[in-house]
């Protein structure tokens, strides 16, 4: 009976717990938001770093990322990447843009390259501690043109 009656408290308290992190993590987490990029088929001049620098090991993040036409806003890589990259603490997700858009490209049979203005979009879901924000992921961009490494305009906003 003893049993029963811890069990049962302990179940409620978790469920406590469980509210009370999810309703943080739903105010904090933010979309990120990355413009004045530029690629050029595959090649790597449109690199994009994100690095979580949450120091607890619970805080691992399933990033979802898009790249869309600057232009139309219409999607030149896979939507949400799918299930999401896997980012642990103290790990750097590094994406080469032109990549990303020429594999879904080729994975959709769409023999022609992709070049021109881009928009990048990343949230992360996960984290049991730090939500998916600007005090959590470190935000590298490179933008390479001719000799010259340019920064992209990094912005996150609220969800």
């Amino acid at each position: 009976m003893r049993l029963l009656a811890f069990s049962l408290v302990l179940a409620a308290v978790a469920a406590v717990l469980a509210a009370t992190l999810s309703t943080v993590h739903a105010d904090d987490a933010q979309f990120l938001n990355i413009s004045g990029l530029r690629v050029a088929a595959n090649k790597p001049v449109s690199i994009v770093r994100l690095t979580n620098a949450s120091p607890n090991a619970a805080d691992v993040f399933y990033v979802h990322y898009t790249v869309h036409d600057a232009a139309t806003g219409v999607a030149v890589s896979r939507p949400g990447a799918g299930d999401g990259a896997q980012l642990r603490p103290g790990r750097t997700l590094e994406l080469n843009l032109g990549a990303v858009i020429t594999q879904y490209r080729l994975a959709n049979d769409v023999t022609s390259t992709y070049s021109g203005a881009v928009q990048f979009t990343a949230y992360g879901e996960g984290g049991v501690f730090k939500a998916f924000n600007s005090g959590v992921i470190h935000v590298e961009v490179e933008q390479h043109e001719g000799g010259a490494i340019h920064d992209g305009a990094v912005q996150w906003l609220s969800q």
